[in-house]
């Protein structure tokens, strides 16, 4: 009972490390510290058992200038990125939004193979989204993610729906 107590204490404190002041991935946290974030105290866009996604606003959106979203995949625990799968993010229909994905499937997909994925890591990807915001009106930008992580034993194929809020200038 005490050693289940200590486990529990131990991974409760590196989950506390393993994330900033607003519940994403600091920056330099190691690995295991990475690893044994908790997903029953989820404060990501969506969690899993073997990984978490952070969705954010990349730079500034104003009317009529092309803006964007990353979604960040992170594996975590025994998974990787599983760098053999072909990542996808398909945005679905938004007013006052205009997609500017580049897969060929689509303005609104957005795909490893059009160059919209970067894996930064073993454990760690994004996947960039461009469009046009064609008012001022804040807008909600939401999608199904296609992904996969890895154990030494298993893959996950994971179709998640994600999304992201905008404030547009």
């Amino acid at each position: 009972m005490v050693r289940r107590l200590l486990v529990l204490a131990a991974t409760s404190a590196l989950s506390a490390v393993a994330c900033g002041r607003d519940g994403r991935a600091a920056p330099g946290v190691d690995e295991a510290a990475r690893s044994n974030a908790s997903p029953s105290k989820c404060v990501h866009a969506v969690c899993g058992s073997n990984y978490f996604i952070d969705a954010d606003q990349t730079g500034k959106c104003t009317v009529g200038a092309n803006c964007g979203a990353a979604f960040t995949l992170v594996a975590v625990g025994a998974y990787h990125i599983n760098d053999e799968y072909p990542y996808k993010w398909t945005a679905d229909a938004a007013p006052g939004l205009v997609f500017r994905g580049l897969d060929g499937a689509g303005a609104n997909v957005f795909s490893k193979a059009a160059g919209n994925w970067s894996q930064r890591d073993e454990k760690t990807g994004v996947m960039s989204a461009t469009f046009t915001p064609s008012d001022r009106a804040p807008k909600k930008v939401s999608g199904t993610f296609k992904f996969s992580v890895c154990s030494a034993q298993n893959c996950q194929l994971e179709h998640v729906p994600v999304s992201v809020a905008l404030a547009v200038e």
